[in-house]
């Protein structure tokens, strides 16, 4: 799934120690830009081992960026209890007036029906 907006909120890092390692989550708000109703989400990005610094200290967004979020929505059963969760996998700052979109594989302009 993909979201374009503003973010609104951004916690601090919450960092732990499982069997696997050492681990790091982080959570933003993203309000939906050009929609009538525009909705606000709650993501997050939990990452562990060598991948750890992209929560911490590669970490470069702040409140009122523009961004371009890719993310995966999940839920879990723990005890009879259901939970949700979105899990950001892809977040890039927009620069307004760019052209954002990424060309596509095979994509020609001219008008060769081949």
């Amino acid at each position: 799934m993909e979201i374009k907006g503003t973010i609104k909120a951004i916690t601090e890092v919450q960092e732990g120690t499982s069997e696997k390692g050492a681990w790091a989550k982080r959570t933003i708000v993203v309000t939906e830009s050009g929609a009538d109703h525009p909705n606000e989400l709650a993501m997050s990005m939990f990452k562990n081992g060598e991948h750890i610094d992209y929560v911490k200290d590669k970490f470069n967004y702040k409140v009122g960026d523009l961004v371009n979020v890719e993310y995966n929505t999940r839920a879990n059963e723990y005890k009879g209890k259901w939970y949700g969760d979105n899990s950001i996998w892809k977040i890039e700052k927009v620069v307004e007036g760019a052209n954002n979109e990424s060309p596509k594989e095979n994509e020609s302009s001219d008008d060769l029906p081949f």
